[in-house]
């Protein structure tokens, strides 16, 4: 397997597991929030944050029944 290099860190055969934390949408839409994610991450040993932002016209349907509920984002429900 080819090796790559993220950062200063190599992926591949022989390497240690890079590690990547899933902070999913658990930052509200508040880049403060997001940055203490990463630092708490980090402090657990992540290589690198993974997170999700979305709303509800890429998710949904427009004519789904609860559409308007949805349409807020999670940290606004």
């Amino acid at each position: 397997m080819k090796k790559i290099k993220v950062g200063n860190k190599l992926i591949g055969d022989e390497e240690p597991c890079f590690i990547v934390a899933e902070a999913g949408a658990n930052h509200d839409g508040k880049l403060s929030q997001a940055k203490e994610l990463i630092d708490v991450a980090a402090e657990a040993g992540a290589d690198a944050v993974k997170f999700q932002i979305y709303s509800a016209e890429t998710l949904y349907s427009k004519r789904a029944p609860k559409f308007s509920t949805y349409k807020k984002p999670p940290w606004q429900l």
